[in-house]
């Protein structure tokens, strides 16, 4: 369908100049109705999929169903896919079939080892009760700092995280809520975490996801981490909200207080009072989110798909080296930017960096490796060379306004300075 516009121009010489717009709409339905023919939608989307040679869906646990008769093949898991590109069909199809490979590549995960642990404790991963419209609420604790320790790999993290939020999906009712809430504490999250599970979300859990609410944030400083999630798509951002005081909190799932674990209660203030969290530490995984981390996260986003072809076959010998072989702990070299601004007691057991990770400048999350820009000689070298002055200058001014914030960033951290 075609539709034509026309805009007059008025000009000095008093001629009307004509421009005629061609618009063509994205193939699916027309731009301005396309919620209205979301049933048409999923008919169209069924039969496009029918007739392409797809694989079967796997599960977490690694078994296979038909697609149609999957989570994500009924009506309403179709109609997710449709919602999330917007009524156009191709893309959603291009994302349907791009989801099932993509479990392919992961799943199975087993609740076994140190999966099953990370789970079992209910430290890090809790289910709280349903909200007031029936939808479950997921309680995420990051353990402000602490949670990805030295002797935790991340990808144990990701593949319990994968794991709790696929059997949280399963005890979905088929024909009641579709979506799950979520409560953020003790942020921020590592950082190649963060962004290997925002991109899995995005890319495999459309429409998921009804509201999450970080808890608890200074209403000072709401901006400040909207600004960190610059790499969470717009629609996401818009289901991402912030609490200062636990009331506001149990108001927006229809809570009691006693819904809520002890650990978490009493507002902004209790919460500090309960945890005294470490704030150097969590002001340099702050900054963090601002440097480029390309490196760590395809190396972590590969360790997961490594992890899953092992768990394929367990009887091979590099059966769970996905978790018990190379550690994806990330170098802790943002703290070596900011530590001349933090006592030396605050900076035990840094790491010398080898210079080849200082400038990693890939943050492409659909890359599979990175790609690492070193200064040389000639035309690219020169390019290079202002790159990496840049990159130190920006590193500069950062430096500069953290000190002169450092005030306020210390009463965000509930630590008096």
């Amino acid at each position: 369908m075609l539709s034509t516009c026309s805009i007059q121009l008025s000009q000095a010489c008093s001629r009307e100049v004509v421009i005629l717009l061609c618009v063509r709409p994205v193939a699916g339905f027309p731009m301005e109705d396309w919620r209205a023919g979301l049933s048409e939608g999923v008919y169209r989307l069924r039969s496009e999929l029918c007739r392409e040679q797809l694989p079967p869906y796997r599960t977490v646990d690694g078994d296979e169903q038909p697609w149609q008769s999957s989570p994500a093949g009924n009506d309403a898991g179709l109609q997710r896919f449709i919602v999330a590109r917007k009524g156009n069909l191709q893309a959603a199809k291009k994302m349907f079939v791009e989801h099932l490979a993509w479990r392919r590549s992961v799943f199975p995960i087993p609740k076994a080892g140190l999966v099953a642990r990370l789970l079992d404790e209910e430290v890090r991963f809790r289910r709280l009760r349903r909200d007031s419209d029936g939808c479950p609420v997921l309680l995420v604790n990051f353990l402000f700092g602490e949670f990805a320790p030295d002797d935790i790999p991340q990808t144990a993290l990701v593949l319990a995280s994968l794991r709790f939020f696929e059997d949280a999906i399963g005890s979905l009712d088929p024909c009641g809520a579709q979506q799950m809430s979520a409560i953020v504490f003790g942020c921020p999250p590592p950082v190649a975490w963060a962004h290997v599970m925002v991109k899995f979300f995005q890319n495999n859990y459309p429409e998921r996801l009804k509201l999450a609410i970080i808890y608890p944030v200074p209403s000072t400083f709401v901006s400040l981490v909207r600004q960190v999630m610059w790499f969470v798509d717009e629609n996401t951002r818009s289901k991402i909200d912030m609490e200062t005081e636990e009331h506001p909190l149990l108001e927006r799932f229809g809570f009691r207080s006693d819904d809520l674990p002890l650990e978490i209660r009493g507002g902004y203030h209790g919460v500090g009072e309960r945890w005294k969290p470490d704030a150097r530490k969590l002001l340099g995984m702050a900054y963090a989110f601002l440097l480029p981390h390309g490196r760590q996260v395809a190396h972590l986003e590969d360790s997961i798909y490594r992890a899953a072809k092992n768990a394929e076959s367990p009887s091979s010998p590099s059966a769970g080296a996905g978790l018990q072989g190379e550690d994806t702990q990330e170098t802790d070299w943002t703290s070596l930017l900011f530590a001349c601004c933090m006592p030396k007691s605050a900076r035990p057991g840094l790491k010398e960096l080898p210079s080849d990770d200082f400038l990693d400048s890939n943050d492409g999350l659909d890359s599979p490796s990175p790609h690492l820009v070193k200064p040389g000689r000639g035309a690219n070298g020169f390019v290079s060379s202002i790159l990496h002055v840049s990159s130190y200058s920006l590193l500069v001014f950062c430096l500069l306004w953290m000190i002169s914030q450092r005030q306020q960033f210390y009463d965000f951290l509930f630590v008096e300075p």
